[in-house]
């Protein structure tokens, strides 16, 4: 958000928009996504060489899971010039026959819509009542099929910059050496690392009082 928020925001009016198709099954997600892809960089081409219309902005792929059905959502967020929503949508429809307008959303940017953009590209967790589910075999098939795939892609203006994780540096220090290596032990019943003897906590963790059903 931070490498791409400024030069987002120098484009002036912006708009958030988002594509979507009928939920899939596993088997047909990573063709799914694909396609969908494809589709988007093909409708950019015809924004830009037939309709003569200069377009810039992210788009960013997100998939979600359909625990009741077993099925799985993909669908693209982007936030680009104001103005060429209704092209895109028009576009997508004609590709995605099987999709309805009302799943497809064009609306004025702003914060939220930065926030939706750059977050998840999947929910590890699915909120239940008060309670959370954890899908195991549905989050394998969401990671195999985001492998090696940029979730983000710039287009137009807007370049791809590189994330804050690769201008980390190692430090090195020589006095690294006289620090005191100290060994703990996880305890799952208790949440925490403890110390040989059990009896030191580490982080003092108490975990909220929510149950978890996990499906594997």
């Amino acid at each position: 958000m931070n490498g791409y928020g400024e030069p987002l925001k120098k484009l002036g009016n912006l708009e958030f928009i988002t594509l979507t198709v009928p939920n899939c099954k596993g088997d047909d997600l990573s063709r799914t996504i694909t396609s969908m892809t494809k589709s988007f960089t093909n409708i950019l081409r015809v924004i830009r060489e037939r309709r003569k219309i200069k377009i810039s902005g992210i788009k960013k792929v997100e998939v979600t899971y359909n625990e009741v059905e077993n099925t799985f959502h993909p669908h693209l967020h982007i936030i680009c010039d104001k103005g060429v929503g209704g092209c895109i949508v028009v576009e997508w429809l004609n590709r995605y026959t099987k999709a309805t307008v009302k799943a497809q959303k064009v609306q004025t940017a702003d914060a939220k819509s930065f926030n939706e953009l750059f977050k998840y590209s999947t929910k590890i967790l699915q909120k239940v009542g008060k309670g959370i589910d954890i899908y195991i075999p549905a989050i394998d098939i969401i990671m195999r099929a985001l492998d090696r795939r940029r979730t983000f892609q710039t287009f137009g203006k807007i370049k791809k910059v590189s994330e804050d994780v690769q201008e980390l540096q190692s430090i090195t220090d020589t006095t690294i050496e006289n620090i005191e290596i100290q060994e703990w032990n996880y305890d799952d019943l208790r949440h925490d690392w403890y110390t040989l003897d059990g009896v030191k906590a580490l982080t003092g963790y108490i975990p909220p009082d929510i149950q978890f059903t996990i499906f594997v």
